[in-house]
């Protein structure tokens, strides 16, 4: 890449040449490949236009040459764009309860190198202490010739403030730092990867440790004033003597993500002990197989809750899909059953009608992929704004 003259800055007149580079960028950053044809089609530019821009994509490095295919409607082959991987790059970390997870993911949305920390390796009221470690470990390796843009952190907003944490990161390091809520990562990811089964507007509902949900609408993510938009763990569902991490009581979270579950599963066997993940679902998925009849009654009692949640998103935001996310669909076809039976028992006909539930497969890599390609189309794409509120 020739510089970073295309990278917007304050001292620069934004033009309306550069906007539609952005607007070809954003289109780009949609998928792996196009041809010139269906970039004019998705930008509404000019056939002129597009090969101008694209041409100067490809001087820039951003973009390149991938081959031919089929035939345009003058007859001659089309020439197949895509993003150039090695152009540029940018460090993603992405925080949970569980790990903080760090990566260096290039222009192609490839993960180039990738490590974790434990959970009883950092203290998670001081969590920026470990990003900055290692940020500055991946910047030590790879910063000069990987050409890195800047950071983003998929942060939580418990214990400590998604924006709290992205502040306290940026003030110890000499490169841009951006932050987006965790899940909204997540939802920026598969709507990438599932974009045509998805549509244009749905929200991600994710069921791990917590429980989330992330907002995409009409293509971009929506983070609400403080990255809280959607926070379908703290709802509140019903009474309960169970205090939630955020220091409340009656949480969706409570009562339907994979902690609450383990919590009952290690109650009614305790030899079991307290399974997390993976362990705690090859557990329930056995004693399914096995027709236990207190796993199964559990499982229906967790989407009972679940699926009350999912109705109040559905009320307020009436999206067109609720797509959800998470280690339990491998216990499918049960858990999807219980789950849209309490979903659509709940509901009046018209939302029936136009709201799909629809189930996901559990991605490790959503996170740190989806954040870095929010910071791509922030940086590269659509109008280079930070948020959308």
């Amino acid at each position: 890449m020739t510089g970073n003259n295309f990278l917007p800055s304050a001292s620069r007149t934004v033009h309306l040449s550069d906007l539609n580079k952005r607007r070809v960028v954003d289109v780009l950053l949609e998928s792996e490949q196009f041809s010139r044809r269906e970039l004019a089609a998705r930008t509404n530019l000019a056939n002129s236009t597009i090969s101008t821009i694209t041409t100067e994509l490809i001087e820039e490095g951003l973009v390149r040459r991938i081959g031919k295919r089929g035939q345009s409607s003058a007859g001659r082959r089309e020439e197949i764009v895509a993003r150039n991987p090695r152009a540029v790059t940018v460090i993603g970390v992405h925080y949970t309860t569980d790990a903080c997870t760090f990566g260096l993911i290039d222009f192609g949305l490839g993960i180039v190198e990738e490590f974790g920390i434990p959970r009883d390796d950092y203290d998670p009221e001081h969590i920026d202490e470990a990003i900055v470690r290692g940020i500055d470990q991946l910047l030590e390796h790879h910063r000069l010739e990987r050409n890195v843009l800047g950071v983003i952190l998929s942060l939580p907003n418990n214990p400590v403030r998604e924006q709290v944490v992205t502040s306290r990161v940026s003030e110890r390091l000499d490169i841009p730092v951006f932050g987006i809520n965790n899940v909204t990562a997540m939802a920026v990811y598969y709507n990438y990867v599932r974009s045509r089964a998805i549509g244009d507007t749905f929200s991600l509902v994710y069921v791990g440790t917590g429980i989330g949900s992330g907002l995409v609408i009409r293509g971009e993510a929506y983070h609400g004033v403080n990255g809280n938009a959607s926070d379908l763990g703290h709802l509140f569902i019903r009474e309960s003597s169970s205090t939630c991490r955020c220091g409340l009581t009656g949480c969706l979270e409570t009562f339907s993500s994979l902690d609450a579950i383990a919590r009952r599963v290690a109650d009614q066997f305790p030899q079991a002990g307290l399974l997390k993940g993976d362990q705690l679902v090859d557990f329930l998925e056995k004693k399914l197989w096995a027709g236990d009849r207190f796993v199964e009654e559990l499982i229906d009692s967790t989407c009972a809750d679940l699926a009350r949640g999912i109705r109040n998103l559905v009320a307020i935001l009436d999206p067109g899909t609720i797509l959800v996310v998470s280690r339990l669909n491998r216990l499918n076809p049960f858990y999807e059953g219980r789950l849209r039976d309490h979903f659509y028992a709940g509901l009046a006909a018209p939302t029936v009608q136009t709201t799909r539930l629809e189930f996901g497969e559990y991605h490790p890599e959503a996170g740190i992929v989806g954040a870095s390609l929010y910071l791509f189309r922030t940086l590269l794409g659509g109008t280079g704004s930070s948020r959308v509120e």
